[in-house]
């Protein structure tokens, strides 16, 4: 690609003939030679930036320490409304799994529940209800 860049931007030869040489598409060879190509780091866009991660990180940290327990989908949720009007992978929308594991591995201090053992608690309570165990 380099040969093929140097090439034409010499003069030496025309860029359908220089990708014809070097076996490389023209519409790559173009891409390159005017600048679209590199700008951008391969693979999904960051969701948030770090200073919205560091946010998002001290937000959920302040909410445990009030007593609310944060389940991964909550915290998705909360990315999902910080991103509404960002222009990124997730376009205001939950982010997947792949998301959480990567959050999780550069933010270890964090302490997530699951979903499923907020609801067992939820359905003690209900069943308490129900036999007037406690008061509603």
């Amino acid at each position: 690609m380099e040969k093929a860049i140097v090439a034409v931007n010499g003069g030496y030869m025309s860029m359908r003939r220089a990708a014809r040489m070097y076996n490389i598409p023209p519409s790559s060879l173009s891409d390159h030679i005017k600048g679209k190509v590199g700008k951008r780091k391969p693979g999904l866009q960051d969701v948030l930036s770090e200073e919205e991660e560091e946010l998002l990180v001290k937000w959920a940290i302040k909410t445990q320490g009030e007593g609310h327990p944060l389940t991964i989908q909550q915290l998705k949720l909360k990315v999902a409304e910080l991103t509404k009007t960002k222009d990124t992978t997730t376009g205001g929308h939950s982010p997947g799994a792949s998301w959480w594991k990567l959050f999780k591995a550069r933010h270890p201090e964090l302490s997530i529940e699951r979903a499923e053992v907020r609801w067992t608690d939820i359905q003690h309570v209900v069943v308490a209800l129900g036999f007037g165990l406690i008061d509603g």
